[in-house]
């Protein structure tokens, strides 16, 4: 009788097996998700969003000359808004008139 116990507890480790398979699943799930093309390119394109952020803030820099003219420094576009904004693009150089 306590043969058939113990081959009961055996049965108990596969169980416990059985769950570890389970969070397997769990993060396969996770996988999968991930490399939904929607969801994937929702959240690189977040990702990439937050990146340019810092971009914008610490690696595009622009030097305020005059009312209608912003120097670039490094690859940025500098846009005249009565100071210097600069965006991560082409280097344009020169500002709008919209200034006052």
């Amino acid at each position: 009788g306590d043969d058939n116990d113990d081959d009961d507890d055996d049965d108990d480790d596969n169980d416990d097996d059985d769950d570890d398979d389970d969070d397997d699943d769990d993060d396969d799930d996770d996988d999968k998700d991930d490399n939904v093309n929607e969801d994937g390119l929702y959240i690189h394109e977040y990702k990439q969003m937050q990146r340019n952020k810092h971009v914008i803030a610490l690696a595009c820099m622009c030097v305020y000359v005059s009312m209608h003219i912003c120097m670039c420094v490094r690859v940025c576009a500098c846009m005249c808004v009565c100071v210097c904004v600069c965006m991560c693009v082409v280097c344009t150089g020169e500002c709008g008139n919209d200034c006052v």
